[in-house]
């Protein structure tokens, strides 16, 4: 039902304004086999301005290429990214008005709050590897699941 809600969203409108911005503890084989097909789906409902992964340690070499050539950006914080994914993501969204929706790769409960706060602005999704908890789910607008990417339509 949520994916089918997260097509028809997408199908809605073609002009969106797209941020992606990705915790690196979920860079994962899975996640970068599904990068290209997420990539393409995204951009036929609109425009990726800002498409970020945000590493606690060194971003791995085989990873950093393909990120690259899907258009990814990386920053590697000292500590805490937790709080720099936070803070990253709120500052972006409040500065930049433009942005009609963010698609947040993450599995972090914590995030919770963020996300409720930032859904006044824009529609929200969370990409994820793995099953999230109902409360987790009912707190985004959709969920992108990277093993049902090439399901969207």
């Amino acid at each position: 039902m949520v994916e089918k809600f997260l097509v028809d969203l997408f199908r809605r409108t073609q002009t969106q304004k797209i941020a992606i911005i990705v915790d690196g503890r979920i860079v994962s084989e899975s996640f970068i086999e599904a990068l290209p097909s997420l990539m393409e789906k995204l951009r036929e409902i609109g425009d990726i301005k800002i498409a970020e992964v945000i590493y606690e340690a060194k971003i791995p070499d085989k990873d950093y290429e393909i990120l690259n050539q899907a258009g990814f950006t990386h920053k590697v914080v000292a500590s805490n990214l937790d709080l720099n994914l936070l803070s990253q993501t709120y500052d972006m969204i409040l500065s930049d008005k433009s942005i009609d929706t963010l698609v947040l790769g993450t599995e972090n409960k914590n995030l919770i709050p963020l996300v409720t706060e930032l859904r006044k602005n824009v529609t929200i999704f969370a990409l994820i590897n793995k099953s999230v908890s109902k409360a987790f789910e009912e707190s985004f607008d959709g969920i992108i699941e990277t093993s049902k990417i090439d399901e969207f339509h």
